[in-house]
């Protein structure tokens, strides 16, 4: 017996997991957010206890006092899991698999992090998972009693998206995972071996978080993630158009028959630059009191903001602290944000940066109001995809310190397609001091070349160089903005999604 309330029959019920890292869960809360406001349609918004607070945070930045009703269409639920992040995924797929099956049969549901119970509404229409969905897309297409579109949600650039799945031609018998598993069946190496020496799987450039992964995202790659994709029934990108190259598009739209919907950048749909959140008032105080007094001390576009995300640290960060030696003795003012639970700041090191006065170290720092505040002239990022939006909608020029996953091959986009952006190599560590292809060099490696190369990135982002990467940023800047005007690329993108619902 069916147990749903009474939603029109025209509405669509869409069902949104968001797993794996912070990093994939953030851009789906704006999604979920600019669904239910584009038309009349229900989300259930699945994430993890660990994340259903921040979550929370960020879908309330996309709503205002008078959008209750609106709102109350976006039902956030947590999902009990065994761990965070990564570590709990297997977990998450079981506690997805019980809740999807309540809601194919219209029972409500339980939010794990709240205790409440969550109304019922229609069965599902769609469901829309990222790369790391295979399994739920398996558990939609056997416990659904209807049709159901499934979409997978890309969270990189469609460059990217390339490097990882190994699209060569529109002709999927070609393509360069093929090649792969006939040489690993030929030879008997390894797939992680083979991939890389195709250019596929990109190599750890020294991570910690890598030490974990191993070679599982190797296989992933290859085996897993084209399955997932192969099997949905079209994709959702989180960029601009104005952010790929009109070629990568092409191929990914030939590739995947058309239902290729890009509809970035995924961010809350009334960006707040103030202080919001629940932290402490101290540590409110202690940013503006630090960015005020660099504002007037250094002045507009002087400022360093440097953030390797809430997971990656480098496995010899001894060359962060070389990085951060180099800014020192520069009297360059920098915010170092170090959220990884990897990240330890040596005593020394702290008591040398709060000693120049130019430093601040936080766990925690309220990035939008950094990177759109005024003294803030560059970005030194893992090149992590919300990073990226984030420092380009806030007309923000990178310096690049790629880790791992999508973050290389981001790295080369910005600095070489799109020239907002300079790339850090002498950072690098393990495999990637290896030759460079595209530049012929080796990277030394040591903390020598390390602070060569950073003064003269240094020198060049705060010289007539830099000017030029600062015009361009902005430039595409605008096109952000753009993107999500009425009657934006974005905007209509995200309508004909909503327009093809219906099966």
């Amino acid at each position: 017996m069916s147990h749903a309330s009474n939603t029109s029959k025209d509405s669509r019920h869409l069902v949104l997991v968001a797993y794996g890292t912070w990093g994939h869960t953030k851009p789906l809360c704006s999604l979920a957010a600019r669904l239910v406001k584009t038309r009349p349609v229900y989300v259930t918004l699945f994430t993890t206890s660990p994340f259903y607070d921040r979550a929370e945070e960020e879908v309330g930045l996309s709503f205002n006092e008078r959008e209750a009703d609106t709102r109350a269409r976006l039902r956030l639920v947590a999902l009990e899991t065994n761990g965070e992040g990564l570590v709990g995924m297997e977990s998450l797929h079981t506690a997805f698999e019980k809740a999807y099956q309540a809601l194919v049969k219209e029972y409500p549901l339980t939010c794990a992090k709240t205790g409440k119970d969550i109304g019922a509404i229609s069965s599902p229409d769609v469901a829309i998972f990222d790369i790391f969905g295979s399994s739920m897309l398996t558990t939609v297409r056997r416990l659904s009693v209807k049709p159901v579109k499934v979409y997978g949600w890309i969270v990189t650039s469609t460059v990217s998206y390339h490097s990882y799945i190994g699209i060569a031609s529109p002709n999927k018998n070609k393509d360069i995972r093929t090649r792969i598993h006939e040489e690993v069946n030929r030879s008997g190496r390894h797939i992680a071996e083979i991939a890389e020496e195709a250019g596929l799987v990109l190599v750890s450039l020294g991570s910690v978080l890598t030490k974990y992964l191993g070679f599982r995202l190797a296989e992933r790659s290859c085996f897993e993630y084209p399955r997932f994709t192969d099997n949905c029934d079209g994709l959702i990108v989180a960029t601009p158009r104005c952010f790929e190259p009109p070629e990568s598009l092409k191929a990914m739209l030939e590739y995947h028959e058309g239902e290729v919907h890009v509809v970035g950048p995924m961010l809350p749909v009334a960006t707040n630059t103030h202080l919001v959140g629940e932290r402490p008032s101290e540590k409110n105080q202690e940013f503006e009191g630090f960015i005020t007094r660099a504002l007037e001390t250094h002045g507009p576009r002087s400022l360093v903001y440097i953030s390797f995300g809430s997971l990656w640290w480098s496995t010899e960060p001894e060359k962060i602290w070389a990085f951060v030696d180099t800014l020192v003795a520069r009297k360059v003012p920098f915010i170092f944000s170090h959220a990884s639970p990897f990240a330890q700041i040596p005593d020394d090191v702290r008591a040398k940066v709060e000693n120049s006065g130019v430093g601040l170290f936080s766990s925690w720092s309220p990035q939008d109001y950094i990177l759109s505040h005024p003294v803030t002239g560059w970005f030194v990022t893992h090149c992590g995809f919300n990073s990226i939006m984030e420092s380009i909608a806030a007309g923000v020029p990178m310096i690049c310190w790629p880790y791992h996953a999508d973050q290389p091959v981001n790295a080369i986009h910005l600095s070489e397609n799109l020239g907002i952006a300079y790339e850090l190599f002498e950072v690098r560590t393990g495999h990637g001091l290896k030759q460079i292809n595209r530049t012929g060099k080796t990277p030394i490696g040591t903390l020598d070349a390390i602070r060569r190369e950073a003064n003269q990135i240094l020198d060049q982002a705060f010289g007539e160089d830099g000017k030029e990467k600062q015009t361009k940023v902005k430039k595409l800047q605008e096109g952000f903005a753009q993107a999500w005007a009425e009657k934006g690329p974005s905007q209509l993108a995200l309508e004909r999604f909503l327009d093809n619902l219906t099966l």
